[in-house]
């Protein structure tokens, strides 16, 4: 589910403007994200913290939660950038709906 948005948005196709940098500044933003981010690796830059697996994109790394590939769980850092995600995502929904409304 938290995968799927955030595909969309990552997609750059959304109405809202939301693409892949502003995910990433979003992951990087979270007070969590040394626990999941490895900024010296340009190709991976998030990982997992159960079984150490890399990826590119922070949908990547929420599919792969959401999966039975490895025992991680949105628990901890995980949690965190998830509520954080989440906070990020509404609001820019509140903002398209506004917008919408005024037009």
């Amino acid at each position: 589910m938290d995968s799927a948005i955030l595909i969309h948005l990552e997609a750059g196709r959304c109405t809202s403007g939301v693409a892949e940098e502003e995910i990433h500044v979003w992951a990087r933003d979270c007070f969590q994200s040394q626990h999941y981010m490895r900024r010296s690796d340009k190709d991976y830059r998030y990982y997992c913290l159960v079984c150490d697996s890399r990826f590119e994109l922070v949908s990547a790394l929420f599919q792969h939660i959401e999966t039975p590939a490895c025992d991680a769980t949105y628990r901890g850092p995980l949690a965190g950038l998830r509520k954080y995600v989440k906070m990020k995502t509404s609001q820019v929904a509140k903002d398209v709906q506004d917008s919408s409304e005024e037009q």
